[in-house]
């Protein structure tokens, strides 16, 4: 009896579209920051400076993570396809040994390799998005409570 792995793949893509999905909860945030980087380096607070810096840091490490975690999500993907029903394709033999080279040993990428991965980035990816958004919403109420002594150093124009 051959075993029928299609609702694996299909869920394994499901989570290779999750995994990309993931990075933009983390990178949409750091680009917003990004793009006032003009504004923010006029700002005198020290505090809102530490907010600032902590939530770009924050938010691009878990960018970092997700990106890792999406390339190994997309690599054991990869992987399976070509290996589908315990069968190797007769195709993509130099795709798959480039994609085991990036591993260790030859269980690289596959379902117990994901699940490790998964297993030791997920938490960390989550705690320091959830930082970073916590930096940033307390940097906006900063913001906007600051005395307007504060707020007439920092000008807003965009010229």
């Amino acid at each position: 009896m051959e075993r029928d792995d299609s609702n694996y793949l299909d869920a394994l893509k499901e989570a290779v579209e999750q995994s990309k999905a993931s990075i933009g909860i983390s990178s949409v945030p750091l680009g917003i920051i990004l793009l006032q980087l003009k504004y923010l380096a006029e700002v005198s607070s020290l505090l809102l400076k530490l907010l600032a810096t902590m939530g770009v840091f924050t938010l691009f490490a878990a960018t970092i993570l997700a990106w890792f975690l999406a390339i190994t999500f997309q690599s054991t993907y990869a992987m399976e396809v070509y290996n589908r029903n315990g069968v190797r394709s007769e195709k993509g033999n130099k795709y798959a040994a480039w994609i085991v080279s990036y591993g260790r040993g030859g269980s690289a990428f596959g379902e117990e390799h994901l699940i490790n991965v998964s297993r030791t980035l997920v938490g960390p990816f989550w705690i320091l998005c959830l930082i970073g958004y916590a930096c940033l919403i307390m940097f906006i109420l900063a913001l906007i409570w600051q005395t307007p002594a504060e707020a007439a150093q920092v000008p807003f124009s965009s010229s």
